[in-house]
């Protein structure tokens, strides 16, 4: 049913595709750029409604689960995302992602910077290079491992942080559960 070009990333759709497998083909194919950086901007400007009517995306539960999915798996960035997330539509369309954050967008922006550089921090000499992938990975692991601590006392005293569940906790301040 689907024809996958591994080195170019095309995606060909056969007429025996149903309309839901072609519509979650036709994300894929997005390369989820497009869709990233739709969501992205809405995030980094905490934007209570992100419009993806322009993705086409139907109406269903499962295309709901799908971009909750891509938003909490994908994107290490939407850290500040809180714990309620909504759709909004009619019929043959999903119209809004709606979101609550746990701070400001000014707030964000401070600590995306941080989360930036705090990333860029933990790779910059790994571009290049003769380490192999898994090398790298190792590599990663060691020095997220040394960075970041298990967050026991906040969790005995039970005043943990949104934060030590999300990347940020983890590379930006070093603690995480």
């Amino acid at each position: 049913r689907l024809i996958y070009e591994i080195e170019t990333h095309n995606y060909a759709f056969s007429e025996s595709c149903s309309a839901q497998e072609t519509q979650y083909l036709s994300y894929l194919s997005i390369g989820s750029q497009e869709l990233r950086e739709c969501i992205f901007e809405g995030l980094y400007n905490c934007q209570a409604q992100i419009d993806i009517s322009k993705f086409g995306f139907l109406p269903t539960q499962e295309n709901c689960d799908m971009l909750g999915d891509f938003i909490w798996k994908e994107m290490p960035e939407a850290f500040h995302v809180g714990n309620k997330m909504s759709f909004n539509g009619c019929t043959d369309l999903l119209v809004y992602i709606n979101l609550e954050y746990n701070c400001t967008a000014e707030e964000y922006q401070t600590m995306y910077a941080d989360f930036e550089k705090s990333a860029n921090d933990m790779v910059k000499d790994l571009k290049g290079g003769n380490l192999t992938d898994v090398q790298k990975a190792l590599l990663l692991h060691d020095r997220l491992a040394i960075k970041c601590e298990y967050d026991y006392e906040n969790l005995k005293n039970g005043t943990l942080s949104y934060k030590v569940y999300t990347a940020y906790g983890a590379l930006v301040e070093g603690l995480a559960v």
